[in-house]
């Protein structure tokens, strides 16, 4: 059994890692092996495997959580409306460029000629003209006609057609709601049993974050990620972002949709705005693919990992590579040794913070923390916490000071495993509002974040300040 992680060795690396738990890595030890390498935050893909399966998966992450005396957020990924062809023969069809192929209303066994949907009444979606695109994004095509409650394509760009493979409509997005039955029964696991955040997949616009939202109880404190995987939420970011709590970039969903040419481009730009508006942002989606089912990876996925630190993001994401694959501890290893090698390069961009109409005072404070630990070169800066804030706000200018968030809350310090730079310290529920400054230099001494004697920055709320104010900061001599 591994040993546990000390503290000095969680704040060394400030980018975070997120990994997906499946079938390779579902049972305590695996788990166990992979946050000792540096996962920070656990996600359960909701699309693969049955609902049933996810209060299991949670309170294994958990036990973890609890067996390393480490913060670990959880995240349940929405599946989304995943539209997909029904059964082909033989489980497999291939389509060729010229080729005319009509899509059933009704359940039939697709051929080369015909295929059935998911979808009910897909017809009333499309027009002629509309591109359609099957196979996951490797076969394309266009409307040319609809009879009745046919749908009639020319193929474009052939391929082989396998059964139950996912499709998009360019043009038709809209007309699809973006939750599903399943979502909402995941919802209300996710709510159940109090897990950190959510994935919503298939956001086009902030309304569509703020349904999910308006249906949160209000003692409720999950925090909710827009995964930004269509043309629309790229045009409709600006929105999006006013209504979450961080961003995904799901770039595999975005190279089928758009250009590919101009992913690692929004990457940039998704990252940036991101950064500008303070908030969390992961990039996901075959970051050391190979490593699935190789112990090495690739010089190109190596340079997307660091490239991605470079961009200025929060949280570098796994997701088959630990779900399925043959080397998860040691994909987690590569991904940690790249991203901290990728943050010690002292050209690394510095995010240009401009949070406007937010709680401005908070903002301000938090701006200044960051300049005086940098003019006095403290030690760390100490984040005392109720809801998490003061240290999101902090970690957004992107401090080369190490950052400690303190609270007694065990959800606040899970929900802090997502930003960058943030070590969560778990502190007693008792606090002595008159002495705390003192009890959480202690603690953070205890801890092994900071030494005797050393300088330090405490950033917090007066009392009796609602949560998430900050408004006073501290330099005081531990």
């Amino acid at each position: 059994m591994p040993r546990p992680i000390s503290p000095m060795i969680l704040v060394m690396r400030r980018v975070k890692i997120v990994a997906t738990i499946g079938p390779a890595t579902d049972n305590i030890e695996t788990l166990t092996n992979i946050v000792h390498a540096g996962v920070d935050v656990i996600r359960i893909n909701g699309a693969h495997g049955d609902i049933e399966e996810i209060p299991g998966r949670i309170e294994l992450v958990r036990e973890v959580s609890k067996k390393l005396s480490k913060a670990v957020g959880i995240l349940i990924d929405l599946p989304g409306p995943k539209m997909r062809n029904g059964d082909v023969e033989d489980g497999l069809v291939v389509l060729h460029a010229g080729d005319l192929l009509t899509i059933k209303n009704d359940q039939v066994l697709g051929t080369c000629e015909t295929i059935s949907t998911s979808v009910r009444d897909l017809y009333t979606m499309m027009d002629i003209d509309d591109p359609i695109i099957l196979a996951d994004g490797q076969i394309r095509g266009v409307v040319v006609d609809i009879k009745d409650t046919d749908i009639i394509i020319k193929i474009t760009i052939g391929g082989s057609l396998k059964s139950k493979k996912g499709f998009f409509l360019p043009n038709g997005e809209y007309k699809i709601s973006p939750y599903s039955e399943k979502d909402h029964k995941i919802i209300d696991i996710a709510i159940k049993h109090k897990v950190d955040f959510l994935g919503l997949s298939f956001v086009r616009r902030g309304s569509d974050v703020k349904e999910i939202r308006d249906r949160l109880p209000k003692n409720c404190y999950i925090h909710l990620i827009s995964k930004i995987e269509t043309k629309s939420a790229v045009e409709e970011l600006s929105s999006i972002l006013a209504e979450s709590d961080a961003i995904m970039v799901a770039r595999g969903d975005l190279g089928i949709q758009m250009e590919v040419a101009r992913v690692p481009l929004l990457q940039k730009e998704i990252i940036r705005a991101c950064n500008q508006a303070g908030r969390p942002v992961i990039t996901a989606t075959e970051m050391l693919d190979s490593m699935t089912t190789s112990p090495v990876p690739t010089r190109a996925e190596v340079g997307d990992v660091a490239n991605a630190v470079l961009d200025g993001t929060d949280a570098v994401m796994l997701s088959g590579e630990t779900a399925v694959g043959l080397y998860a501890q040691e994909t987690v290893e590569t991904m940690a040794e790249v991203a901290m090698s990728a943050e010690e390069w002292r050209k690394r961009r510095v995010p240009d913070v401009c949070v406007l109409g937010e709680d401005p005072v908070a903002w301000a404070v938090a701006h200044a923390v960051v300049q005086a630990a940098q003019d006095l070169n403290v030690a760390a800066i100490l984040c005392p916490t109720r809801t998490g804030a003061t240290a999101q706000r902090i970690a957004a200018y992107r401090p080369s000071t190490k950052i400690i968030g303190i609270s007694k809350h065990e959800g606040v310090l899970s929900r802090l495993s997502l930003n960058w730079g943030v070590a969560p310290l778990l502190m007693e529920d008792k606090v002595d509002q008159e002495h705390e400054v003192d009890q959480i230099v202690k603690l953070s001494i205890s801890a092994g974040y900071i030494n005797s004697g050393d300088l330090v920055a405490v950033a917090s709320g007066s009392p009796g300040k609602r949560a998430g104010g900050t408004d006073a900061i501290r330099i005081v001599r531990a």
